[in-house]
């Protein structure tokens, strides 16, 4: 698999931001490449007058590239050319030598490559013959080392001139003549040219340009050997010489060798931005990791507090127990010695008969234990695998905090709490490893392409000298939080097993082979979808039968089937909501609350649904395909729910029980609605049964039919029963009451009573609805007409500005939001024209439902319209909750902690401040609903106020704290107030886990020391516990 699809999929949907943007080091990659293409093709030439240097340019062309550093060379001064100064020793200009003719120094290359050799050019200037090559045969160039070797004769490539004479053979240089520039293309010096050698690879002679007629002929014999075109005259009388002195250059075309370093610059440039932005993401990724590793450590300290409460508390009942059992046993031994001495004296044999009839001590002790609270394995446990500290009093206060025994929870609530808590951190702490792991493959990665496409050597520099010195990388204070959680966890709930906390702590691997339960899904819908539509034929037949009772009965029963049929099509659009969500990265797992070691992939989540859709399409056609006068004919319906009931009510864990458990308790919730506090899952489900009002109505219908006995079932259909229509307005009910319960939690009028307020009209649109159906009067008809508007309107409004965020006219794309998870601006759009129309199918009630027979058909239609309407609206109502939650880099759930202790808020408040006292600080992840609403309003009204400097009024600012609360507003829905400690009976309602549970088997204990102190006295908790036990033995 690609680097590029491996991130995608393993990085953490939320923190995807802080993660190192590897597609973009591969684009500034690929321009490092092309830049140094581009610096490998020898440049063209403006002055394309002669055939030589026609040809000459095509042979260039395919020189290789050679990293060399291109002399600057003089050129006549201009506006954006400076003329170079002559080099010393060059300055006067003699007789027939050219005055823009001059040597210059070398330049640096400001690449990150080393000195290259120089190499020759050709045609920069003539040779003598005797320094041609020995031997012009070779076919293919010699390397030395780091020379180049000489290259075969076709090529126009020169080779390196040997050193020349030590005393010149021309006494003058009088006789030196000029070179036409025509003849000669603006090249580079040659490696002859370069006088001063201050590299190690800068190679050549120290001599002087060689003489005129030595050049001369050197030129003449090149020709004639290469170039098929006469050679030019040169011009040598002083009017030539004045007319090339005076002649017009072509300064808008550059040079060759300017060509070349422009080249180079570029290649530097792009070099340089791509190092830079690797110090930007290294420097981005190691802040990031600080505050999340920071956050961890002091969340482990009050994990490690609220530990040593609970074990506290706990012995301090124990210790109780032993008291209260101790003076009742006192006590009832002195009033039974009272007793026996108060009796008269009797035979002894009678005595001792009648001692034994009224005195059992034994059992009365043993009465009076069972009253007390039972002591467990795990707190039995306790004295064995506590580490040794300093002795303190048990009922002594530590010093660095104090306890709050005020509206504390009973031992079993606080237990199952601080079991979700350690879970919940140690998976945070998996998904911050998991972080530091991918980014610096990543690095690496990078690296190593950088490498490949400039071949450079040796290879990782970067990754060496930088990245492998991060405090990020070299860290391993993760991996110490995530070995003292697991040890915590054993301790404290596993008895020592620490084999058992690593099952029970570290999160399953996901993904699996899920090609056999493709194939049985989609089995189960071709078969079901083939008897369905067996079984509709017979019964659209039987629905024109000339009896009229068989066609009611048939209609009556299509009824049923329909809205079973809409249950399951809203349950299946889930199913494709979460494989869209899965293939544009959308953590609805998280969003949800699922457990993770329980949750179900799309796949494994389709599979019910579907063998229901097979159980509906066999019910169907075996229904019509019986007589219809069979004693049965009318029951197969009921036979079809009470298989479904039985089957999501199966005890046993069979058929992914973990799953139907949370969603019966999660029903459970919403039929309690105000009782319990308002999470994501209670709201969503409210919504969607919503949507599913046929199936709901649906409800009175089936009692109705099947507890009179089918007679006279049109008294049972929405024109007769006010109790179907309360049963459509029934799931707005339990949404109005969520919302009074998120009022009452957060104290927040908006959205809260406003969202109560649109439920309420959701309630009368029903309520009209069904006074429409019965009485069929004018007047009913355009009160439905007019509350139908309005909820339709303010339902429209409230979906695309509260439920998806949208509407945002200062954003980058007109009228959405800032962050898109869905890459396509056309599906908001699309889907908010679609969620207008589709909210408004009520105009169907009242323009198609003059006749009975139509209003059955276009009940359905309606409601086929919004149920599909509710699969759109999930897609984005979860997009835009996953948004917030990557906006605040929220990864991991904050579970409330059972015991409230000082030090613990003085710990939040110093963060507090910290935090206010950054200009730019990182959410953290373990936010309540409170401060990410108090950010994101914080950092929406800074975007705007940016972009809106200029206005300042009291109006805009109205308007800007309205459009920041409207933006907010989906947080709210199910985001419960942060407080100290639930009432007792609330959290008695949560249940959980008792003391005497064995949660996992018993492995090999691996404890450590040091770091994982308890600062317990092992001496009291041992005579605490030892005193319990004998107690209860006794």
């Amino acid at each position: 698999m690609k680097f590029g699809r491996e991130i995608e999929d393993d990085l953490v949907p939320e923190w995807k931001t802080k993660y190192f943007d590897y597609k973009k080091s591969k684009k500034l990659i690929k321009e490092v490449s092309r830049a140094l293409r581009e610096a490998n093709k020898t440049p063209s030439y403006s002055n394309t007058g002669t055939a030589e240097t026609q040809q000459a340019g095509t042979i260039e062309t395919s020189l290789p590239f050679t990293h060399f550093d291109f002399n600057q060379r003089s050129r006549p001064p201009t506006g954006s050319t400076i003329q170079s100064e002559p080099l010393a020793g060059h300055g006067e200009e003699e007789e027939g030598q050219d005055p823009r003719v001059t040597n210059a120094a070398p330049r640096e290359s400001q690449t990150l490559f080393a000195r290259s050799p120089v190499v020759m050019i050709p045609g920069s200037q003539g040779y003598s013959p005797e320094e041609t090559p020995l031997r012009s045969s070779v076919q293919e160039p010699r390397l030395y080392g780091s020379f180049v070797g000489t290259p075969p004769e076709e090529s126009p490539l020169r080779a390196l001139e040997l050193p020349g004479p030590a005393m010149s053979t021309h006494s003058s240089k009088r006789h030196q003549g000029r070179v036409d520039e025509n003849f000669l293309p603006r090249l580079p010096q040659s490696c002859m040219a370069v006088s001063d050698s201050s590299g190690p690879y800068q190679l050549g002679p120290t001599q002087g340009r060689p003489s005129f007629a030595k050049r001369l002929l050197a030129q003449q014999q090149h020709y004639e050997r290469t170039m098929s075109a006469p050679a030019p005259r040169f011009g040598t009388s002083p009017r030539s010489r004045l007319h090339k002195l005076f002649k017009p250059h072509q300064l808008q075309s550059p040079r060759a060798d300017n060509v070349q370093l422009d080249s180079y610059e570029k290649l530097d440039a792009r070099q340089a931005d791509f190092f830079a932005f690797l110090d930007k993401e290294l420097n981005k990724i190691e802040e990031f990791y600080k505050t999340k590793e920071d956050e961890a450590t002091e969340r482990l300290a009050v994990l490690r507090r609220q530990l040593h409460e609970l074990r506290d508390r706990r012995l301090n009942e124990i210790e109780q127990a032993r008291r209260t059992h101790e003076a009742e046993t006192v006590g009832t031994v002195l009033q039974g010695d009272t007793a026996n001495n108060a009796k008269p004296l009797l035979p002894k044999k009678q005595n001792g008969v009648a001692n034994r009839q009224s005195v059992n001590p034994l059992k009365k002790f043993e009465e009076i234990i069972h009253k007390g609270p039972k002591i467990g394995r795990v707190t039995k446990s306790l004295q064995q695998h506590t580490s040794p500290a300093a002795p303190l009093a048990l009922g002594e206060d530590r010093g660095d905090y104090v306890r709050r025994h005020d509206n504390a929870p009973s031992y079993r609530v606080a237990k199952r709490r601080l079991k979700l808590a350690l879970q919940e951190f140690y998976r945070g702490l998996e998904l911050l490893k998991s972080y530091t792991l991918l980014n610096k493959t990543a690095f690496r990665k990078a690296n190593k392409k950088y490498d490949k496409a400039v071949n450079a050597r040796p290879t990782l520099q970067y990754y060496s000298s930088k990245v492998e010195k991060a405090y990020f990388v070299k860290s391993d204070l993760v991996s110490g939080h995530m070995v003292a959680v697991e040890d915590l966890y054993a301790r404290y709930f596993e008895k020592g097993s620490h084999k058992a906390a690593v099952s029970k702590l570290r999160s399953k691997l996901k993904g699996g082979d899920y090609s056999g339960v493709a194939f049985r899904t989609g089995l189960y819908v071709a078969a079901g979808t083939c008897f369905a539509a067996a079984g509709l034929k017979i019964a659209v037949g039987r629905l024109f039968h000339p009896n009229p009772d068989i066609g009611t009965e048939t209609s009556y029963l299509l009824h049923l089937y329909a809205g079973y049929f809409l249950a399951l099509l809203l349950f299946l659009l889930f199913v494709l909501d979460c494989k869209i969500w899965t293939a544009f990265r959308i953590n609805y797992q998280f969003i949800f609350e699922y457990d993770p070691r329980h949750t179900l992939n799309y796949h494994q989540l389709a599979e019910l649904p579907c063998f229901f859709l097979l159980l509906n399409g066999l019910f169907l056609y075996l229904n019509f395909q019986q007589d219809s006068g069979s004693p049965f004919y009318r029951y197969w319906f009921v036979l079809l729910i009470g298989i479904t009931f039985a089957i999501l009510a199966l005890p046993f864990k069979v058929l992914y029980f973990q799953s139907r458990w949370w969603w019966g308790y999660s029903n459970w919730r919403l039929f309690f609605a105000g009782l319990y506090p308002v999470e994501f899952r209670d709201f969503y489900l409210g919504d969607m049964y919503c949507s599913a009002t046929y199936s709901t109505s649906n409800i009175e219908l089936f009692f109705c039919l099947y507890g009179n006995d089918w007679i006279n079932p049109n008294l049972c259909n929405s024109g007769h029963s006010r109790l179907m229509g309360f049963f459509a307005a029934l799931p707005a009910i339990w949404r109005a009451l969520q919302c009074i319960r998120r009022y009452k939690d957060s104290g927040n009028w908006f959205p809260h009573l406003a969202n109560f307020t649109k439920y309420m009209g959701n309630v009368i649109y029903y309520v009209t609805l069904s006074m429409y159906r019965i009485n069929h009067g004018w007047q009913y008809k355009t009160a439905f007409i007019v509350f139908a508007t309005i909820n339709g309107l303010y339902c429209s409004v409230w979906d695309i500005f509260m439920d998806w965020s949208l509407g945002n006219w200062w954003c980058e794309n007109i009228f959405l939001r800032g962050r898109l998870a869905y890459k396509e601006p056309s599906y908001y759009y699309a889907a908010m024209v679609a969620d207008v129309v589709l909210r408004h199918q009520w105009i169907a009630y009242a323009v198609f439902t003059e006749a009975p027979q139509h209003r059955t058909v276009v009940s359905f239609i309606v409601a086929l319209a919004e149920v599909l309407r509710r699969g759109m609206w999930s897609l984005f109502r979860v997009e835009n909750e996953h948004c917030n939650n990557v906006d605040n880099y929220r990864a991991s759930r904050d579970i409330p902690l059972p015991y409230k202790l000082e030090q613990e808020s003085d710990v939040s408040r110093t963060s507090q401040e910290q935090q206010q006292g950054q200009t730019q600080a990182v959410a953290p992840v373990l936010a309540t609903g409170t401060d990410i609403e108090q950010q994101h309003t914080a950092d929406s009204a800074s975007i705007i106020r940016q972009r809106r400097q200029a206005q300042k009024t009291p109006t805009f600012r109205a308007l800007q704290r309205v459009g920041t609360a409207i933006a907010t507003a989906h947080a709210q829905d199910f985001e419960k107030k942060r407080r100290p400690v639930k009432s007792i009976h609330e959290a008695e309602s949560e249940g959980g886990s008792s003391d005497e549970e064995d949660d996992g088997e018993v492995g090999d204990a691996h404890m450590s020391i040091g770091d994982f102190e308890d600062q317990e006295n092992v001496q009291a908790v041992d005579k605490l516990v030892s005193r319990a036990e004998r107690g209860s033995v006794a």
